[in-house]
Protein backbone atom coordinates (compact mmCIF):
# COMPACT_ATOMS: atom_id res chain seq x y z
CA UNK A 1 0.00 0.00 0.00
CA UNK A 2 1.27 3.33 -1.03
CA UNK A 3 1.69 5.50 2.36
CA UNK A 4 -1.41 7.54 3.32
CA UNK A 5 -1.29 11.34 3.33
CA UNK A 6 -2.09 12.78 6.12
CA UNK A 7 -2.07 16.86 6.60
CA UNK A 8 -2.75 18.20 10.61
CA UNK A 9 -3.85 21.82 10.69
CA UNK A 10 -3.58 23.67 14.13
CA UNK A 11 -1.56 20.98 14.96
CA UNK A 12 -0.06 22.39 18.57
CA UNK A 13 2.50 20.10 19.48
CA UNK A 14 1.62 17.03 17.82
CA UNK A 15 -0.92 15.47 19.92
CA UNK A 16 -3.03 14.14 16.29
CA UNK A 17 -0.23 13.37 14.43
CA UNK A 18 1.27 11.20 17.31
CA UNK A 19 -1.93 8.33 16.76
CA UNK A 20 -1.37 8.65 12.94
CA UNK A 21 2.50 8.51 13.42
CA UNK A 22 2.08 5.08 15.22
CA UNK A 23 1.35 3.32 11.99
CA UNK A 24 3.82 3.13 9.22
CA UNK A 25 1.24 3.05 6.64
CA UNK A 26 0.56 7.06 7.33
CA UNK A 27 2.82 9.57 6.43
CA UNK A 28 2.73 13.41 7.91
CA UNK A 29 3.74 15.65 4.96
CA UNK A 30 2.91 18.83 6.38
CA UNK A 31 1.59 20.55 9.83
CA UNK A 32 0.62 24.28 10.39
CA UNK A 33 0.29 26.19 13.36
CA UNK A 34 1.02 29.95 14.37
CA UNK A 35 2.37 29.36 18.09
CA UNK A 36 6.34 29.51 18.26
CA UNK A 37 6.53 27.24 21.10
CA UNK A 38 4.25 24.47 19.98
CA UNK A 39 6.19 25.02 16.02
CA UNK A 40 9.36 24.04 18.10
CA UNK A 41 7.92 20.97 20.40
CA UNK A 42 6.28 19.77 16.94
CA UNK A 43 9.50 20.23 14.56
CA UNK A 44 12.09 18.70 17.17
CA UNK A 45 9.78 15.31 17.43
CA UNK A 46 8.37 15.19 14.09
CA UNK A 47 11.99 15.81 12.30
CA UNK A 48 10.63 14.54 8.90
CA UNK A 49 7.34 16.65 8.57
CA UNK A 50 7.30 19.63 6.40
CA UNK A 51 6.01 22.33 9.53
CA UNK A 52 4.22 25.51 8.14
CA UNK A 53 4.76 28.15 10.60
CA UNK A 54 2.07 30.61 9.54
CA UNK A 55 -1.44 31.98 9.58
CA UNK A 56 -3.81 29.73 7.96
CA UNK A 57 -5.86 32.59 6.99
CA UNK A 58 -2.38 32.95 4.33
CA UNK A 59 -2.65 29.68 3.17
CA UNK A 60 -4.42 29.24 -0.38
CA UNK A 61 -3.93 26.63 -3.27
CA UNK A 62 -1.25 28.22 -5.04
CA UNK A 63 0.68 28.45 -1.22
CA UNK A 64 0.23 25.37 -0.67
CA UNK A 65 0.91 23.68 -4.73
CA UNK A 66 4.55 25.51 -4.35
CA UNK A 67 4.99 23.08 -1.18
CA UNK A 68 3.85 20.08 -3.79
CA UNK A 69 1.03 19.40 -1.13
CA UNK A 70 -1.23 17.23 -3.65
CA UNK A 71 -3.15 14.47 -3.50
CA UNK A 72 -3.81 14.35 0.07
CA UNK A 73 -5.72 11.19 1.89
CA UNK A 74 -6.54 12.69 5.30
CA UNK A 75 -6.49 16.20 6.87
CA UNK A 76 -6.94 16.19 10.61
CA UNK A 77 -7.13 19.48 12.91
CA UNK A 78 -8.08 20.88 16.26
CA UNK A 79 -8.90 24.56 15.74
CA UNK A 80 -8.52 26.91 18.68
CA UNK A 81 -11.28 26.13 21.19
CA UNK A 82 -11.30 28.75 24.06
CA UNK A 83 -14.32 30.75 22.28
CA UNK A 84 -16.25 27.72 22.35
CA UNK A 85 -15.34 26.67 25.97
CA UNK A 86 -17.85 26.83 28.47
CA UNK A 87 -15.63 27.93 30.58
CA UNK A 88 -14.97 31.17 29.05
CA UNK A 89 -16.73 33.93 27.72
CA UNK A 90 -18.33 32.19 24.81
CA UNK A 91 -18.40 35.57 22.78
CA UNK A 92 -19.79 35.03 19.06
CA UNK A 93 -17.23 37.80 17.52
CA UNK A 94 -14.41 36.20 19.16
CA UNK A 95 -11.66 35.99 15.88
CA UNK A 96 -10.48 32.24 16.93
CA UNK A 97 -13.88 31.05 16.14
CA UNK A 98 -14.03 31.71 13.22
CA UNK A 99 -10.92 29.90 12.06
CA UNK A 100 -12.93 26.36 12.14
CA UNK A 101 -14.12 27.72 8.57
CA UNK A 102 -10.63 28.23 7.78
CA UNK A 103 -10.36 24.73 8.54
CA UNK A 104 -13.38 23.56 6.40
CA UNK A 105 -11.65 26.13 3.48
CA UNK A 106 -8.22 24.31 3.40
CA UNK A 107 -10.24 20.78 3.37
CA UNK A 108 -12.27 22.10 0.26
CA UNK A 109 -8.79 23.21 -1.22
CA UNK A 110 -6.90 20.01 -0.54
CA UNK A 111 -9.96 17.99 -0.86
CA UNK A 112 -8.95 14.92 1.04
CA UNK A 113 -10.78 11.24 0.69
CA UNK A 114 -11.94 11.68 4.96
CA UNK A 115 -10.96 14.82 7.07
CA UNK A 116 -11.32 15.04 11.31
CA UNK A 117 -11.72 17.85 12.88
CA UNK A 118 -11.64 18.01 16.58
CA UNK A 119 -13.08 20.32 19.88
CA UNK A 120 -14.55 21.26 22.91
CA UNK A 121 -18.26 19.76 23.52
CA UNK A 122 -19.44 23.65 23.49
CA UNK A 123 -18.42 24.03 19.67
CA UNK A 124 -22.21 22.39 19.56
CA UNK A 125 -24.36 25.05 21.58
CA UNK A 126 -22.14 28.11 19.64
CA UNK A 127 -23.98 30.41 17.37
CA UNK A 128 -22.11 32.97 15.20
CA UNK A 129 -23.04 36.68 15.00
CA UNK A 130 -25.52 35.93 12.34
CA UNK A 131 -27.04 33.24 14.98
CA UNK A 132 -26.15 30.54 12.71
CA UNK A 133 -24.62 27.03 14.60
CA UNK A 134 -20.86 27.22 13.77
CA UNK A 135 -20.82 23.36 13.14
CA UNK A 136 -23.87 24.12 10.56
CA UNK A 137 -21.97 26.53 9.15
CA UNK A 138 -18.87 24.39 8.77
CA UNK A 139 -21.19 20.85 7.59
CA UNK A 140 -23.36 23.51 4.82
CA UNK A 141 -19.83 24.62 3.79
CA UNK A 142 -18.73 20.88 3.02
CA UNK A 143 -21.94 18.80 2.36
CA UNK A 144 -22.08 18.89 -1.08
CA UNK A 145 -18.37 16.88 -1.57
CA UNK A 146 -18.72 14.93 1.61
CA UNK A 147 -21.34 12.62 4.04
CA UNK A 148 -20.51 14.42 7.27
CA UNK A 149 -21.22 13.03 10.92
CA UNK A 150 -20.64 14.69 14.31
CA UNK A 151 -19.92 11.98 18.00
CA UNK A 152 -18.31 12.70 21.27
CA UNK A 153 -15.79 10.95 22.03
CA UNK A 154 -15.04 9.84 25.89
CA UNK A 155 -11.07 9.78 25.83
CA UNK A 156 -10.61 7.16 29.43
CA UNK A 157 -13.08 4.57 26.98
CA UNK A 158 -9.71 4.76 24.88
CA UNK A 159 -6.66 4.02 27.27
CA UNK A 160 -6.55 7.46 27.88
CA UNK A 161 -5.86 8.31 31.97
CA UNK A 162 -8.19 11.03 32.18
CA UNK A 163 -11.74 12.05 31.53
CA UNK A 164 -12.11 13.92 28.77
CA UNK A 165 -14.89 14.18 26.43
CA UNK A 166 -14.30 16.43 22.81
CA UNK A 167 -16.43 16.65 19.72
CA UNK A 168 -15.29 15.25 16.68
CA UNK A 169 -17.08 16.01 13.06
CA UNK A 170 -16.08 13.82 10.35
CA UNK A 171 -15.92 14.02 6.65
CA UNK A 172 -15.85 11.20 4.00
CA UNK A 173 -15.67 12.11 0.33
CA UNK A 174 -18.81 10.69 -1.34
CA UNK A 175 -17.18 9.30 -4.30
CA UNK A 176 -15.32 7.01 -1.77
CA UNK A 177 -18.64 5.27 -1.25
CA UNK A 178 -17.73 3.92 2.43
CA UNK A 179 -20.30 4.78 5.41
CA UNK A 180 -18.54 7.74 7.67
CA UNK A 181 -19.54 5.54 10.96
CA UNK A 182 -16.76 3.30 10.05
CA UNK A 183 -14.56 6.03 11.24
CA UNK A 184 -15.65 5.37 14.73
CA UNK A 185 -13.37 4.22 17.09
CA UNK A 186 -15.10 1.02 19.33
CA UNK A 187 -14.40 1.78 23.04
CA UNK A 188 -11.67 -0.36 24.35
CA UNK A 189 -12.50 0.16 28.21
CA UNK A 190 -15.71 0.14 30.02
CA UNK A 191 -17.80 2.78 30.93
CA UNK A 192 -17.76 3.93 34.25
CA UNK A 193 -19.79 6.89 34.17
CA UNK A 194 -22.66 4.85 33.66
CA UNK A 195 -21.71 2.11 35.85
CA UNK A 196 -22.51 -0.67 32.62
CA UNK A 197 -19.22 -2.94 31.94
CA UNK A 198 -18.94 -2.71 28.16
CA UNK A 199 -15.66 -4.64 28.89
CA UNK A 200 -13.73 -6.72 31.62
CA UNK A 201 -10.81 -4.00 31.58
CA UNK A 202 -11.33 -0.80 33.65
CA UNK A 203 -10.03 2.52 32.92
CA UNK A 204 -6.45 3.50 33.28
CA UNK A 205 -6.36 5.06 36.80
CA UNK A 206 -4.09 7.88 37.62
CA UNK A 207 -2.04 5.77 39.80
CA UNK A 208 -1.33 3.87 37.35
CA UNK A 209 -0.36 6.68 34.85
CA UNK A 210 2.12 8.35 36.81
CA UNK A 211 3.21 6.39 40.38
CA UNK A 212 6.34 5.61 38.70
CA UNK A 213 7.84 8.98 38.43
CA UNK A 214 10.07 9.57 41.40
CA UNK A 215 9.02 12.68 43.47
CA UNK A 216 12.50 14.39 42.66
CA UNK A 217 13.42 17.34 39.56
CA UNK A 218 14.28 15.74 36.82
CA UNK A 219 13.72 18.25 34.00
CA UNK A 220 16.82 17.45 31.53
CA UNK A 221 16.48 13.28 32.17
CA UNK A 222 18.81 13.14 35.11
CA UNK A 223 16.57 10.44 36.94
CA UNK A 224 15.57 7.03 36.06
CA UNK A 225 12.07 5.65 37.12
CA UNK A 226 10.76 3.76 39.76
CA UNK A 227 10.85 -0.37 38.68
CA UNK A 228 7.28 -0.36 38.35
CA UNK A 229 5.80 -1.34 35.06
CA UNK A 230 2.03 -2.28 34.19
CA UNK A 231 -0.06 -2.38 31.16
CA UNK A 232 -0.07 1.82 30.64
CA UNK A 233 3.50 2.22 31.55
CA UNK A 234 4.92 -0.50 29.34
CA UNK A 235 3.38 1.37 26.24
CA UNK A 236 4.00 5.04 27.21
CA UNK A 237 7.75 4.64 28.55
CA UNK A 238 8.69 3.74 24.98
CA UNK A 239 11.76 3.43 24.05
CA UNK A 240 13.19 6.74 26.82
CA UNK A 241 15.74 4.96 29.29
CA UNK A 242 15.87 9.00 31.61
CA UNK A 243 12.74 11.17 32.70
CA UNK A 244 12.65 14.66 30.88
CA UNK A 245 10.32 17.80 31.55
CA UNK A 246 9.86 16.46 35.31
CA UNK A 247 10.79 19.42 37.46
CA UNK A 248 8.60 19.69 40.14
CA UNK A 249 6.13 22.80 40.57
CA UNK A 250 7.34 24.83 43.88
CA UNK A 251 4.84 27.04 45.57
CA UNK A 252 4.43 29.81 48.15
CA UNK A 253 3.09 28.57 51.54
CA UNK A 254 0.28 29.63 51.86
CA UNK A 255 -0.61 27.48 48.02
CA UNK A 256 0.85 24.59 49.45
CA UNK A 257 -0.87 24.51 53.09
CA UNK A 258 -4.12 24.83 51.21
CA UNK A 259 -3.19 21.69 49.74
CA UNK A 260 -2.90 20.05 52.77
CA UNK A 261 -6.65 20.12 53.46
CA UNK A 262 -7.55 18.81 49.73
CA UNK A 263 -8.32 14.98 49.89
CA UNK A 264 -8.03 12.98 46.91
CA UNK A 265 -11.21 14.09 44.88
CA UNK A 266 -11.52 16.98 46.66
CA UNK A 267 -11.41 20.74 45.70
CA UNK A 268 -11.48 24.38 47.25
CA UNK A 269 -14.50 23.42 49.15
CA UNK A 270 -11.91 21.15 51.17
CA UNK A 271 -9.87 24.37 52.41
CA UNK A 272 -11.05 25.96 55.17
CA UNK A 273 -12.60 29.77 54.79
CA UNK A 274 -10.29 31.79 56.53
CA UNK A 275 -7.51 30.36 54.22
CA UNK A 276 -9.75 29.23 50.55
CA UNK A 277 -8.65 31.26 47.33
CA UNK A 278 -10.54 32.99 45.00
CA UNK A 279 -12.78 31.31 42.19
CA UNK A 280 -14.88 28.49 42.61
CA UNK A 281 -14.78 25.99 39.64
CA UNK A 282 -14.98 22.30 40.87
CA UNK A 283 -11.16 21.59 39.06
CA UNK A 284 -9.71 24.36 41.35
CA UNK A 285 -7.30 22.88 43.60
CA UNK A 286 -8.50 19.52 42.78
CA UNK A 287 -7.00 16.84 44.08
CA UNK A 288 -6.72 13.72 42.09
CA UNK A 289 -7.66 10.14 43.01
CA UNK A 290 -5.27 7.23 42.71
CA UNK A 291 -7.70 5.03 41.57
CA UNK A 292 -9.72 6.66 38.98
CA UNK A 293 -8.68 8.71 35.74
CA UNK A 294 -8.37 12.11 36.06
CA UNK A 295 -10.22 15.10 35.39
CA UNK A 296 -9.84 17.07 32.24
CA UNK A 297 -6.58 18.32 32.19
CA UNK A 298 -6.07 21.95 31.37
CA UNK A 299 -3.01 23.60 32.54
CA UNK A 300 -2.43 22.17 36.24
CA UNK A 301 -0.85 25.48 37.64
CA UNK A 302 -3.42 27.98 36.32
CA UNK A 303 -5.90 25.41 38.17
CA UNK A 304 -4.19 23.53 40.44
CA UNK A 305 -4.23 20.53 39.70
CA UNK A 306 -3.10 19.16 42.72
CA UNK A 307 -0.59 14.98 42.60
CA UNK A 308 -2.39 12.66 44.56
CA UNK A 309 -0.01 11.71 47.29
CA UNK A 310 1.87 15.45 47.50
CA UNK A 311 1.09 18.74 48.26
CA UNK A 312 2.34 20.07 44.67
CA UNK A 313 1.04 20.00 41.25
CA UNK A 314 1.80 18.16 38.44
CA UNK A 315 5.02 18.00 36.88
CA UNK A 316 4.80 18.53 32.85
CA UNK A 317 6.04 15.31 32.64
CA UNK A 318 3.00 14.07 34.99
CA UNK A 319 0.50 16.08 32.56
CA UNK A 320 2.05 14.62 29.70
CA UNK A 321 1.26 11.15 31.14
CA UNK A 322 -2.05 11.79 32.02
CA UNK A 323 -2.70 13.07 28.12
CA UNK A 324 -1.19 9.72 27.05
CA UNK A 325 2.19 11.17 25.70
CA UNK A 326 4.73 8.75 24.99
CA UNK A 327 7.80 9.67 27.91
CA UNK A 328 10.17 9.60 24.38
CA UNK A 329 7.90 12.98 23.40
CA UNK A 330 10.50 16.07 24.09
CA UNK A 331 8.42 19.71 25.20
CA UNK A 332 10.30 22.67 23.99
CA UNK A 333 10.29 25.94 25.87
CA UNK A 334 9.11 27.80 28.97
CA UNK A 335 7.69 25.10 31.53
CA UNK A 336 4.59 27.37 31.73
CA UNK A 337 4.22 26.88 27.54
CA UNK A 338 4.70 23.64 27.98
CA UNK A 339 1.89 22.74 30.73
CA UNK A 340 -0.54 24.87 28.17
CA UNK A 341 0.89 22.80 24.88
CA UNK A 342 -0.15 19.64 26.88
CA UNK A 343 -3.35 20.85 28.03
CA UNK A 344 -4.39 21.96 24.09
CA UNK A 345 -3.36 18.64 22.58
CA UNK A 346 -5.92 16.13 21.44
CA UNK A 347 -4.71 12.98 23.37
CA UNK A 348 -2.09 10.41 21.65
CA UNK A 349 -3.99 7.22 23.12
CA UNK A 350 -7.41 8.89 21.50
CA UNK A 351 -6.28 9.83 18.25
CA UNK A 352 -4.01 6.50 17.60
CA UNK A 353 -7.81 4.53 18.37
CA UNK A 354 -9.17 6.93 15.21
CA UNK A 355 -6.05 6.48 13.33
CA UNK A 356 -6.71 2.67 13.57
CA UNK A 357 -10.01 3.14 12.01
CA UNK A 358 -9.24 5.49 9.27
CA UNK A 359 -6.25 2.46 8.36
CA UNK A 360 -9.27 -0.17 8.42
CA UNK A 361 -10.71 2.09 6.03
CA UNK A 362 -8.33 2.45 3.45
CA UNK A 363 -7.39 -1.14 3.73
CA UNK A 364 -11.01 -2.11 2.65
CA UNK A 365 -10.62 0.16 0.26
CA UNK A 366 -7.41 -1.21 -1.29
CA UNK A 367 -9.38 -4.73 -1.11
CA UNK A 368 -12.15 -3.73 -3.02
CA UNK A 369 -10.03 -1.88 -5.74
CA UNK A 370 -7.79 -5.40 -5.94
CA UNK A 371 -11.10 -7.19 -6.13
CA UNK A 372 -12.21 -5.32 -9.27
CA UNK A 373 -9.34 -5.77 -11.25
Amino acid sequence: MEKIKVVDLFSGVGGFSLGFHEFEEFEIVFANDIWDDAAETYTFNFPETVFLKEDIQKLNSDYLLKYGFKNIDVVIGGPPCQGFSVCGTRKPCDDRNFLVMEFARIVDILKPKIFIMENVKGFLSMKNPKGIYFKDELIQKLKNAYNIEINILKAHLFGVPQKRERVFIVGIRKDIKMPVSKIWPLPKYSNTDTGIPLFAEKPVTVGEAILDLPNADSPFGELEYEPTLNRFTKKIRKDAKKIFNHELPKHSKIVTERMKFVPPGGNWENIPEDIRPGGNHSNLYKRLDLNSPSVTIKHPIKSMIIHPIYDRCLSVREAARLQSFPDNFIFKGSKTSQYQQIANAVPPLLSEAIAESVLNIFRDLKSKSLANV
